[in-house]
């Protein structure tokens, strides 16, 4: 459960609104028959909400970063978000969080006393992070996880135009000594120069464990091998500063959709702890703004999420030309796939599904 949390009054007297309350509190009378520390943390952020109703001055609970940086260590990715907004603790916590979680889940590619200068490279090159890493970023605290644990394949990284050699060599220093060049996938051939995966030999506990980093030299933006993606769970991209996903009402659950166009075709099933789909016909209400059959332009995107999660990053540039502006001044037209397999949905294409497998 994430809850968008509404800032707490700072008095006593309660309106009629505040009566009429429509939380759902459903997550206190709940049966508890396997209590996780993300669902104990939807409790405790809806007991504080509750309390900023009631309790005069409740609204320090909010402004005390050490209590919400304890609370949301163990919520998911959207609950994080709407703490963001709270006020200036708030957003200062997240971005903590989300700081730490990355450096987690880096720690397999990236050792912890490594990762400032990590970032660095990234802000410098002007690149980006996608594939697994991000996936099971955004997936830290869901309820669903415990399900099916996302198996961390390799660290993509998407190295901007002509700062191939600077990640390549960043790598070599690292103790990546082990270097194959492999295929472009057809999907990426128009928007990646050539890839590049690195191996560490590295032995613990007696079992070889030997992390990989795949390097894709872009062509030109780092959105391009985004919005080339055959699946919706690759169409996430981590900079520097910003964390941008394309689709968020697909980012944060378990369904992995698969796009119908017939030039993506060709690529494999993402990692099998998802449920893939080759649709989205599985999508009980009408899909709005995220119609994946609807043109996008990016000038004027109101469906892709950016979340600035770097209070380190010092802009260069003015925010209008921010440096790690994925788009590069382009306008960029582009869609998910051809036709929605929605039935809810007013642009419904009423087709047979083709399994594309």
């Amino acid at each position: 459960m994430s809850l968008l949390l509404p800032s707490p009054p700072l008095s006593m007297e309660m309106t009629a609104t505040q009566i009429n309350s429509k939380l759902d509190l459903s997550i206190l009378t709940r049966a508890k028959k396997r209590s996780s520390p993300a669902h104990m943390a939807d409790r405790l952020l809806l007991l504080i909400t509750l309390l900023g109703v009631h309790i005069r001055d409740a609204a320090s609970v909010f402004s005390s970063p050490e209590i919400l940086l304890m609370i949301l260590s163990y919520c998911d990715f959207p609950t994080v978000i709407s703490v963001s907004r709270a006020n200036r603790h708030g957003r200062m916590v997240a971005q903590t969080v989300f700081r730490d979680r990355f450096r987690t889940v880096l720690t397999p590619y990236v050792p912890a006393d490594r990762f400032n200068a990590f970032v660095d490279l990234l802000r410098q090159t002007r690149s980006g992070v996608t594939g697994s890493v991000v996936r099971l970023l955004l997936a830290i605290g869901s309820y669903w996880i415990e399900k099916g644990t996302p198996r961390l394949s390799n660290l993509n990284i998407l190295a901007a135009h002509n700062r191939f050699a600077d990640w390549k060599k960043w790598f070599k220093d690292e103790g990546y000594v082990n270097w194959q060049q492999t295929s472009v996938a057809q999907p990426w051939k128009r928007c990646v120069i050539d890839v590049w995966v690195g191996e560490k030999p590295v032995v613990l506990r007696g079992r070889n464990k030997n992390p990989k980093v795949m390097i894709s030299h872009c062509r030109s933006n780092l959105v391009d091998p985004i919005l080339a993606a055959p699946w919706s769970v690759q169409t996430n991209l981590l900079t520097a500063s910003f964390l941008y996903t394309l689709w968020p009402n697909l980012a944060f659950h378990r369904e992995a959709v698969r796009t119908d166009l017939s030039n993506l075709r060709g690529v494999r099933r993402p990692n099998n702890t998802w449920p893939a789909h080759t649709s989205n016909s599985y999508w009980r209400k009408a899909c709005g703004k995220y119609c994946p059959a609807v043109d996008r332009l990016s000038c004027d995107d109101r469906v892709t999420a950016s979340f600035d999660w770097n209070a380190n990053a010092v802009p260069e540039v003015q925010s209008a030309e921010r440096l790690d502006d994925v788009w590069n001044g382009k306008t960029y037209v582009y869609k998910f796939s051809k036709r929605c397999r929605n039935p809810s949905c007013k642009n419904y294409a009423s087709n047979r599904e083709v399994n594309v497998y």
